[in-house]
């Protein structure tokens, strides 16, 4: 009995003979990795935070690592998260506040802002 081949499995057939007839040796090899970071490396660089001010939770603060383009801003919470390592340098800042400059030391951070009275004044 002959069956007939959908044209699918035409072009998959040709493909395997191709391959078949083919004199030429195939062999994969291991490409080079640019990049190799683990997801333990990569949450060692991620930075949490809370911003309060005397009253509370500051929302809208911006948050920037000092020297690079790195930078965010609180939820209405005061919580952040940035790319940022041990030793780096937070600058923290807020509208009606002094800036405030923090060393990275570990992975999650609790920042207060003082009141910048003379922009009131």
């Amino acid at each position: 009995m002959i069956s007939k081949f959908t044209s699918n499995q035409k072009v998959s057939l040709l493909a395997i003979a191709l391959l078949v007839a083919s004199s030429q040796n195939l062999w994969a090899e291991e490409m080079p990795i640019a990049f190799k970071h683990t997801a333990k490396e990569a949450a060692q660089n991620q930075v949490t935070g809370k911003v309060t001010a005397e009253d509370g939770p500051l929302a809208a603060a911006t948050v920037s690592v000092k020297g690079t383009s790195v930078s965010t801003s609180t939820d209405a919470k005061g919580t952040f998260a940035i790319r940022a390592k041990a030793g780096d340098i937070l600058l923290v800042s807020s509208v009606g506040y002094k800036t405030k400059e923090v060393t990275v030391t570990g992975t999650t951070l609790s920042i207060q802002l003082e009141s910048n009275n003379e922009a009131l004044e």
